[in-house]
């Protein structure tokens, strides 16, 4: 819910440094600054840029220090301080659910902040972008070790995919998956579309697309085996990780930098075998490779929308998966019910 003890920001054109705008006075008082001591209260300064700048570090936008539609609605959606309370303390409890020894390397991903970290011995030493599950397919939170990654992968389409984005395409068109770079088998063998009435269903075939430049799966996957069959991979489509909100995949975790990751996953679980980017390159291109790690790597996918980060700053995300706002009524948070705190089974979808 959106602070009532607020100055809302009316909508309206972006404001840019240096611009004159009449909302600057509002802009000002909403991000908690005194107000104006310049002759012209509405010029967009440098002090209220750099506010800007600091909130948009702070909620995961781009610090461009201008207040265009994202942060204006961003902006307009601060918490007070009741529900900042409450977020806190959800938060605190999902650290709960975390083992108390979470490892001395690990590998972090937080879903609401799109990030992927790597610590050792408490030290961040790599992070990058990535693209977790959309809200209707979610990634779910868990701890499993990397145990294997595999170089060249191919990819079994799940039915869930095949049935609900592949089939409707081969019932207009048998040969779109075909061209697409994607195998259809029945029993081991590949089949051609064209002889199947796709009018009838899936039947008993599967589908597979083979190691190559356009898998979805892009070159490496990193498994951490699970009940809920998801992984960190690579992708063929780069353009998603330049957006601020990146909740596209169908649960799995995608990697921006997936080289540079994994050398330093190389180094934690083969640490005298010398990997490097390159050598990891240089194995792209051939036959689907299985490497299996000789020390396994703690992995958690969590969900914290309230935390610190490296700098001492506290960091707010948006509840994405609508998780702190579950949490809040079963919790009691929300003035609903009280009951004991427990891991939510919804959180883990």
């Amino acid at each position: 819910a959106g602070a009532k003890s607020l100055p809302r920001v009316p909508d309206g054109m972006r404001i840019a440094p240096g611009d004159v705008d009449v909302r600057v006075p509002v802009l000002r008082a909403r991000l908690g600054l005194p107000p104006s001591q310049s002759d012209n209260d509405r010029i967009y300064d440098a002090s209220t840029v750099q506010a800007v700048r600091f909130f948009q570090a702070a909620n995961g936008l781009g610090v461009d220090g201008v207040v265009g539609a994202g942060t204006l609605a961003a902006l307009n959606d601060i918490d007070n301080p009741r529900d900042r309370q409450s977020e806190i303390v959800v938060n605190m409890e999902r650290w709960r659910w975390l083992p108390r020894d979470l490892g001395a390397a690990y590998v972090m991903v937080n879903i609401p902040e799109y990030m992927v970290r790597v610590v050792e011995d408490g030290r961040v030493i790599h992070d990058t972008r990535v693209v977790v599950g959309k809200p209707d397919t979610p990634t779910p939170l868990l701890t499993h070790d990397m145990e294997y990654v595999v170089v060249n992968p191919s990819w079994n389409v799940p039915v869930s995919i095949a049935r609900k984005e592949m089939l409707p395409n081969l019932q207009r068109d048998p040969y779109y998956l075909q061209r697409q770079g994607i195998t259809i088998e029945r029993n081991g063998r590949a089949i051609d579309p064209g002889s199947v009435n796709w009018q009838a269903g899936l039947g008993g075939y599967s589908f597979r697309q083979p190691p190559g430049e356009r898998n979805a799966l892009g070159r490496i996957k990193f498994m951490f085996p699970n009940q809920h069959s998801v992984y960190l991979h690579d992708t063929p489509s780069r353009s998603l990780f330049a957006n601020d909100r990146r909740a596209y995949s169908h649960g799995c975790v995608r990697v921006q930098d997936p080289l540079s990751f994994g050398e330093v996953v190389f180094s934690l679980g083969m640490p005298n075998d010398g990997w490097t980017e390159a050598k990891i390159g240089g194995m792209f291109g051939g036959k689907e490779r299985y490497i299996n790690l000789k020390r396994h790597i703690p992995v958690h996918i969590v969900y914290f929308t309230a935390f610190v980060d490296e700098t001492g700053r506290f960091v707010s995300r948006p509840d994405i998966y609508r998780i702190d706002e579950r949490m809040e009524e079963q919790l009691g948070l929300d003035g609903t019910q009280q009951m004991a705190a427990g891991k939510p089974k919804t959180a883990t979808r």
